[in-house]
């Protein structure tokens, strides 16, 4: 459809950036009123903030906080309880930011003069001697990269989560995708195609749709009991399989079944789109791994075909796994299958590697949506280094004049400067990266049983995302460092 525009995205829009606005200058304009005036007329600036007990003790509660809050969510297996956490930790990482910018940049930085002499000690220790400044500057940078860090590794964790899921509970050859859900797919007449073929042991069709479970829409499935659990491994089964070519019975994965409280021969009650009526359904088996039936959805409720047939109008296959008979290679066993698929233009055949790259694919393409989002909030993150060092710059007149009056060379001012810059760049992506590797650790452990069953660092990834920061805060500086440069010496130093 065509796009939108309403009054209301203008007001909202601008009373939230005003308000917001006059938030954020509410403790600057305190601490410029609370400057003693004769502090004032003198070019001394001296920040005491890393030694704020107040400030302790509220970084320390917040740190509390939200520590407990997130081993509540790991314990309780709880999203909620696990982004109130990160937000508590992320919120006492904020607040005791001068507190831990001094010795965190102490030890960023510790190779820096060895490799830059003099101009790097200059560097570290204007980082050092404000606080303040440093970790408000890096705090922009450090909620860049924290989100940066936390979609990268989540990611990657999705990526290894999906390997892992296929490498341990697709046991077949080939998968045939529909590459719908819910409406079309394909023929059902399909699988007993493939079956006929000499080059194919088993093919078996997952035939997915909606019914109503405990009051709300759930993700079913009818499969064919004598032949599903020979091409996928759903783990550990409770219970007989066999007992699904009844039209009234049902299997439950163990997960789902625990979280209701049933068991073996228990009833439930369904309720499906082409009938007002609630049907009971008894519990024949119990499995253990719900993401094993079919590869891009979890499935917690599986029907034999006869209960499906009897209860769904529409009778699709979503898709159609295959194992090859014994002796065949996979090149044969492609030829054969896809001489049967060719017919219907919905049908993608896929061996394992294909699937991995596939499911990827699509992470990846999330990924580069966010990214695009995400961009800006860098690029917001490091014009706001460049305005910290130009204003610091402003402040330091006398003291860079002083340094140029005893023989500072405008080339060290400005390397000085730059690996200033390099510094807070490199403590805002440190604690950026330690808290989106936090969030995403604890947000895949408990989304386990959401398939998430692998937690994997892109190391790589994240080192490139270092050296980038690091190269744009270089870049960055530039215009404040060649401004510092330029500055007159005489003018500089003038008490008058």
């Amino acid at each position: 459809g065509g796009g939108v525009f309403k009054p209301a995205t203008i007001i909202i829009s601008m009373s939230v950036g005003t308000v917001r606005t006059i938030a954020a200058a509410f403790f600057p304009a305190r601490r410029a009123g609370k400057i003693p005036p004769i502090a004032a007329l003198r070019d001394i600036a001296q920040d005491t903030s890393a030694g704020s007990t107040t400030r302790r003790v509220i970084g320390l509660v917040l740190a509390i906080i939200g520590a407990g809050l997130l081993a509540k969510g790991l314990a309780d297996d709880s999203a909620k309880f696990v982004g109130f956490g990160v937000l508590g930790l992320f919120l006492a990482v904020t607040t005791l930011g001068p507190v831990i910018a001094g010795p965190i940049s102490r030890f960023l930085a510790w190779p820096i003069p060895r490799i830059k002499g003099i101009t790097g000690v200059l560097a570290r220790e204007n980082a050092i001697r404000n606080p303040k400044r440093t970790a408000s500057t890096a705090a922009a940078l450090m909620i860049a990269v924290t989100l940066i860090g936390f979609i990268t590794v989540f990611a990657d964790s999705a990526k290894a989560s999906v390997d892992q899921s296929i490498n341990q509970n697709f046991n077949g050859d080939f998968l045939i995708d529909s590459q719908t859900f819910g409406q079309g797919g394909l023929p059902v007449t399909m699988a007993d195609e493939l079956n006929a073929l000499p080059e194919v042991q088993d093919a078996a069709g997952v035939r997915v749709g909606q019914a109503q479970i405990a009051f709300g829409a759930e993700t079913v499935a009818g499969v064919d009991p004598a032949v599903i659990f020979d091409v996928v491994d759903v783990g550990d089964i409770q219970g007989d399989t066999a007992g699904l070519n009844a039209d009234d019975t049902i299997a439950l994965s163990a997960d789902q079944a625990e979280e209701f409280g049933l068991g073996i021969d228990d009833t439930i009650n369904v309720r499906f789109p082409s009938s007002t009526e609630v049907k009971e359904f008894r519990i024949v088996a119990l499995y253990e791994r719900e993401d094993a039936i079919n590869v891009n959805i979890p499935i917690d409720y599986l029907f034999g075909l006869p209960a499906y047939e009897a209860n769904f109008e529409d009778q699709y296959d979503n898709q159609v796994i295959v194992t090859l008979a014994e002796g065949i290679s996979p090149e044969e066993g492609r030829a054969a299958i896809e001489a049967v698929t060719d017919d219907y233009p919905l049908a993608k055949v896929q061996d394992q590697a294909e699937l991995k790259a596939n499911q990827a694919k699509q992470i990846n393409q999330f990924l580069a949506l966010i990214y695009l989002l995400l961009g800006l909030a860098v690029i917001i993150a490091f014009v706001g280094i460049i305005n910290t060092l130009g204003l610091s710059i402003y402040e330091r007149t006398r003291e860079l004049g002083l340094m140029r009056a005893v023989g500072m060379s405008r080339r060290q001012l400005r390397s000085s400067i730059r690996w200033e810059a390099v510094i807070i760049a490199l403590l805002g992506t440190a604690l950026g990266l330690v808290l989106g590797i936090v969030f995403s650790f604890s947000l895949v452990t408990v989304l386990e049983s959401q398939g998430f069953n692998t937690f994997r660092l892109p190391i790589g990834q994240l080192l490139i995302l270092s050296i980038v920061a690091a190269g744009l805060a270089v870049l960055m500086a530039a215009w404040p460092a060649r401004r510092a440069a330029r500055l007159d010496v005489l003018q500089a130093i003038a008490t008058e």
